[in-house]
């Protein structure tokens, strides 16, 4: 019921009033709800997936590209710049919420598991393309 309609339906009940004390019982505000818990969760765990792959990518680069061409080896100069962090931070929140619109962090998966691979592959598509075009 929206709050016009309870407003209405309520304020003829509490006569020339019409003012409304409190919720029911059963309407008030949670603020950690085991819905809110759930997404707090899953927003975490796609926090340290990206941050482990920040880091795969960084040890590949390093490693193994650095042995075929010194010049494209992660620097010592690397961890005094922060631009890359500022652009991990970037796609992080880019996206955690491209991910929270296409619905992932809900309580209740929307369908079966090729189509959540799917919008979490088109997230991730998304994420990229709003990195590309900060970098831009």
């Amino acid at each position: 019921m929206a709050t016009s309609e309870y407003l209405a339906n309520h304020s003829s009940a509490a006569g020339s009033q019409g003012t409304v004390t409190s919720l029911p019982a059963g309407r008030r505000f949670r603020a950690m709800s085991p819905a809110v818990a759930t997404a707090a969760i899953m927003a975490l765990n796609d926090l340290v997936a990206i941050l482990i792959a920040f880091a795969i990518a960084l040890a590949v680069r390093s490693f193994l590209v650095g042995r075929i061409d010194p010049s494209l080896a992660v620097h010592a100069g690397f961890w005094t710049n922060p631009i890359a962090f500022v652009y991990l931070g970037w796609f992080v929140l880019a996206y955690m919420l491209v991910a929270r619109r296409y619905g992932l962090y809900a309580s209740a998966p929307a369908a079966h598991g090729s189509h959540e691979i799917r919008l979490v592959v088109q997230g991730c598509l998304n994420a990229g393309l709003l990195l590309c075009g900060a970098l831009y």
